[in-house]
């Protein structure tokens, strides 16, 4: 009797799972979302040598076309750092360490992506691929205090790298990838990576962000 029931509870809760996640495609159907993870550089050289993987989280609206088809709109604020090789070369000193705080590269970006299923509804993990454009903000900060630990001593080199003013530009890009969603009652648990080109005046900006979070259908 023990061992029917057992049986009886696993496959409602399959049933109440699959249930769950068809709903959570049901054409004209909404989900929020949340989300966190990091950014890491690509190019050109410049960024990748100056700025080390960085740190963003967002949220999200989605609206599923279809079962096969959703469009989601977020908005990601991520933060690269700044690297101290470059800085520790420029020293020229062998055994030199060097402490950067604050600065970096911010970016607020405003996306906009189509999402298309390669798993029927059903199904207890549903691949999708992402595809897309955005706005990006960026704006590049000097480090707030920069210093260097030689032969015992500590030397402060903050007046080196002071700026009045922080550089900032807007541009648009695209961005492409994929994303894994993991139904889990009523709730959605998801992980997307995705591949971002930024238009900029120069050479385009390059990086790759891998964020996970949960959908909470409405």
């Amino acid at each position: 009797m023990r061992t029917s029931k057992t049986v009886l509870l696993a496959v409602l809760a399959l049933a109440l799972i699959g249930s769950s996640a068809m709903a959570q495609r049901t054409p004209g159907s909404y989900s929020i979302g949340g989300f966190g993870g990091v950014g890491l550089p690509s190019g050109p050289k410049e960024f990748k040598d100056y700025f080390k993987s960085g740190i963003g989280y967002g949220g999200e609206l989605k609206y599923n076309v279809n079962e096969k088809t959703s469009l989601s709109a977020s908005f990601t604020m991520l933060k690269f750092g700044i690297k101290t090789d470059e800085i520790e070369d420029a020293v020229g000193e062998e055994g030199a360490k060097v402490t950067v705080e604050g600065g970096g590269l911010k970016a607020n970006i405003i996306q906009a992506n189509l999402l298309y299923y390669l798993a029927p509804p059903e199904s207890s993990t549903q691949l999708y691929l992402i595809g897309g454009g955005g706005y990006y903000m960026e704006k590049a900060e000097s480090p707030d205090k920069v210093t260097v630990e030689f032969e015992g001593e500590t030397y402060d080199l903050s007046d080196m790298f002071e700026s009045e003013d922080s550089e900032s530009e807007n541009d648009f890009g695209v961005q492409f990838g994929a994303g894994l969603d993991l139904p889990l009652g009523s709730l959605n648990l998801f992980v997307e990576g995705k591949y971002h080109i930024v238009f900029t005046e120069d050479e385009s900006t390059k990086f790759i962000t891998v964020m996970g979070g949960l959908r909470f259908p409405m």
